[in-house]
């Protein structure tokens, strides 16, 4: 096997790459399902513009995990953002 995981995107705009434009979550999940259906063993992630505000609608939409750049480098306090995220993404995964 020559993949470990995949990781989708852009799903939402971003300020740490130039992408002509981002695939929403339902983009991210119509390319998601492709791999979801052939590949079951294969953890599908998204990529681009994930934040606070949208990580848990990401994660509740089936994504294994999420890659994130600005959410933290940007934050006023990186630890504390991450500690947040974490939280997100925990709940996210509990209610779905």
């Amino acid at each position: 096997e020559l993949l470990n995981y995949v990781c989708i995107g852009g799903v939402f705009d971003t300020l740490s790459k130039d992408n002509p434009h981002s695939i929403g979550l339902q983009g991210w999940q119509e390319i998601a399902a492709h791999f979801q259906k052939n590949y079951p063993q294969l953890p599908v992630g998204a990529i681009a513009g994930i934040s606070l505000d949208n990580v848990a609608d990401v994660i509740s939409t089936g994504a294994d995990g999420v890659a994130i750049i600005s959410a933290l480098f940007m934050a006023e306090d990186v630890e504390k953002a991450s500690r947040i995220l974490l939280n997100k993404i925990k709940l996210a995964r509990e209610n779905s």
